[in-house]
C-alpha cells in the first residue's frame, strides 16, 4: 500500500511505469487499482467500473490524447502524404470514440465562483475535453465542414443533401453539435468561421429542402443542418467585426453563456429547464427571395437582420408536474401547424405500417408554457418529446412551439394580434441545454419558398433574465384569447 500510495503521488504516468521498474516489490504493486484511482483523478468515475476496464479505458484516452489529431488535413496542402491520412484516419476514429465516451459518462456539476458569484459548470471529463481543444493537437471544432468527412457535401452538387445521423461517418457530425458550448465559448476555439455562405444558405433552407427531423415519427435528426445553423449563428456571435452580434455576446456575463449540462445525460422525455436565452434572425424578402435562388457556383453572402434591432430574447418556460393534470388543453390547431405528436399522428402511423415498423411503447409527449421578453413581449405554448439514439448519444429530444409576441394596452394587458403568430421546431440537444432549430410565420407553410422562416439558437442559463417573467402570464393570455386563436392551416 505503501508503495501504491508513492506512485499515486508521482506527477506522470510514465513515473509510475519507471516506478514499477525499482524493483519486485514496487513492481507488484503498481496493479490495475493504481490505474482505476488515477482514473479517478482525471475522469469522472464511473460506477461499476471494474479496475481493469478502468486501466485499459484510462491508458486508452491518455494515449490517444497525445496524438496529433487534425481533421482538417486539406490546409497543409501537399505536406499530407497517403500515409499521414491513413494515420490520421485512425487517430480522428479513435478521438472520436473517445470523445463519445467522456460525453456519454461526463458527470459534471454546478460551481459557484467565490469573488465573483457566478455559477459555473466543471467535470473532469470536459476539462479534459477543453485542455484538447485548447491546444494545437485537436481542431474538430475548427475544423467544421473542413474534415474528410466533408467530401463533396460543400460544392453545388452536394449542398442540398440532406444528411441525418443515421447515415455513415456522421459521429464526427453529433459530436461537434455536442460540443456547441465549447464552440461558443469566447476564450475557445476562435478560428475563422468556415463555409459560412452555406451556412447561412441553409439556415434559412425551407421545410422541404432540409427538414428538421425525418424518419419515422420524426425520429432522425438532420445533423449536418443543425450544425450548419450553428456554424452560422457561431458567425454573428463571435466574428469580431463582422458578426451581428459579436459586441452584445462578448459582454454577456460569464454565466449568461451556454454552458454544458450538470449529471449524466438522462434518456427519455424530459422537461426543460426554465431560464433561457436566444436569439433568431430573418431577412428581408426581397433578400431572402434571392438567399433561396443561389445556386451554389459562386460565393456570395447576404445581409442578415436583427428583429427591431434585438440582441438576445429571454424565456422562461413551466412544465406542470406529473401529479397535476394539464394546466391547458392542447389546442387542434396548433397540433395541425406543429405535429408536436408523431406517435399519434395518422400519415406517421400509415408510414410505419407500410415499412412494416411498430413500436411497442412511445416516449411520450410533456407540455409546457411560458413567457419571453426582449424587443418584443410574447408567450409560448410547446411540447417536447424524446428521440432514439443517434449515433450512440440518447437524450436528444424534438421541441415544437407557438409563440405569440403582443402589445400592451393603456390598462397593462396584453393584445392579440394574429399577425404575430410564430411557429418553432427545433431539436433539444442531449443534457437539455441547447436548442437549434427553424422558425416561421404561423400564417404561411414552413414548405414554402415564399414563407418567412429562419433560424434560432437557445441555451438554458442558471438564472432569469433583467425582467421577471412570472408562471401564470401565458396562461392567462390563453385563457383570454384561447377563442381568437385561430389560423387557415
Amino acid at each position: 500500500q505503501i508503495h501504491q500510495l508513492i506512485a499515486l503521488f508521482l506527477p506522470e504516468d510514465k513515473d509510475i511505469q519507471n516506478y514499477g521498474l525499482i524493483c519486485k516489490k514496487t513492481n507488484s504493486s503498481i496493479t490495475n487499482s493504481v490505474w482505476r484511482k488515477r482514473f479517478s483523478m482525471f475522469f469522472d468515475d464511473v460506477a461499476g467500473l471494474s479496475p481493469k476496464d478502468a486501466a485499459e479505458k484510462y491508458a486508452f484516452r491518455k494515449h490517444v490524447s497525445t496524438k496529433w489529431t487534425c481533421f482538417d488535413l486539406n490546409q497543409h496542402g501537399g505536406l499530407i502524404t497517403k500515409n499521414i491520412r491513413e494515420i490520421q484516419g485512425r487517430n480522428q476514429l479513435d478521438l472520436l470514440n473517445v470523445f463519445r465516451g467522456l460525453l456519454l459518462e461526463s458527470k459534471a456539476s454546478t460551481v459557484q465562483n467565490p469573488y465573483y458569484g457566478y455559477i459555473d459548470v466543471e467535470g473532469k471529463n470536459l476539462e479534459f475535453i477543453r485542455k484538447l481543444l485548447s491546444g494545437s493537437e485537436v481542431d474538430i471544432i475548427d475544423s467544421v465542414f473542413n474534415t474528410s468527412f466533408d467530401k463533396d457535401t460543400n460544392d453545388s452538387s452536394g449542398f442540398n443533401k440532406v444528411v441525418t445521423a443515421n447515415d455513415k461517418n456522421t459521429l464526427v457530425y453529433v459530436i461537434q453539435l455536442i460540443l456547441t458550448p465549447f464552440s461558443l465559448d469566447p476564450g475557445l476555439c476562435n478560428s475563422k468561421v468556415g463555409h459560412f455562405d452555406i451556412s447561412q444558405y441553409q439556415a434559412y433552407s425551407t421545410a422541404k429542402l432540409q427538414p428538421v427531423f425525418t424518419g419515422l415519427y420524426k425520429q432522425v435528426v438532420n445533423i449536418r443542418w443543425l450544425l450548419h445553423v450553428v456554424n452560422f449563428f457561431k458567425f454573428h456571435l463571435k466574428s469580431d467585426g463582422e458578426g451581428l452580434l459579436e459586441h452584445e455576446y462578448r459582454i454577456l456575463e460569464h454565466d449568461e453563456f451556454p454552458q454544458f449540462w450538470t449529471g449524466h445525460i438522462k434518456g427519455g422525455t424530459q422537461p426543460l429547464a426554465r431560464h433561457w436565452k436566444g436569439v433568431h434572425m430573418y431577412m428581408e424578402e426581397n433578400t431572402l427571395a434571392s438567399l433561396r435562388g443561389w445556386d451554389g457556383q459562386k460565393s456570395v453572402v447576404h445581409t442578415d437582420s436583427l428583429d427591431g434591432n434585438e440582441s438576445f430574447e429571454d424565456m422562461d418556460v413551466f412544465f406542470d408536474t406529473a401529479d397535476k393534470p394539464p394546466s391547458y388543453v392542447w389546442p387542434e390547431n396548433f397540433e395541425a401547424l406543429l405535429g408536436s405528436n408523431p406517435f399519434e399522428d395518422p400519415a406517421q402511423q400509415r408510414r410505419a405500417k407500410r415499412a412494416k415498423v411498430s413500436m411497442d411503447s412511445t416516449p411520450g409527449v410533456k407540455q409546457f408554457w411560458g413567457s419571453c421578453r426582449g424587443s418584443q413581449r410574447g408567450h409560448v405554448y410547446g411540447r417536447v418529446h424524446a428521440l432514439t439514439t443517434q449515433q450512440g448519444f440518447h437524450g436528444f429530444q424534438r421541441l415544437t412551439m407557438m409563440k405569440y409576441y403582443t402589445k400592451q394596452d393603456a390598462n397593462g394587458h396584453d393584445i392579440y394580434d394574429p399577425f404575430q403568430a410564430w411557429c418553432y421546431e427545433g431539436c433539444v440537444l442531449p443534457g437539455g441545454r441547447l436548442i437549434v432549430g427553424r422558425w416561421w410565420s404561423a400564417l404561411g407553410d414552413p414548405n414554402s419558398s415564399t414563407t418567412n422562416s429562419g433560424p434560432f439558437l437557445w441555451w438554458n442559463t442558471h438564472r432569469s433574465g433583467e425582467e421577471e417573467i412570472k408562471e401564470h402570464e401565458a396562461l392567462d393570455f390563453m385563457s383570454m384569447f384561447e377563442h381568437s386563436i385561430s389560423f387557415a392551416v
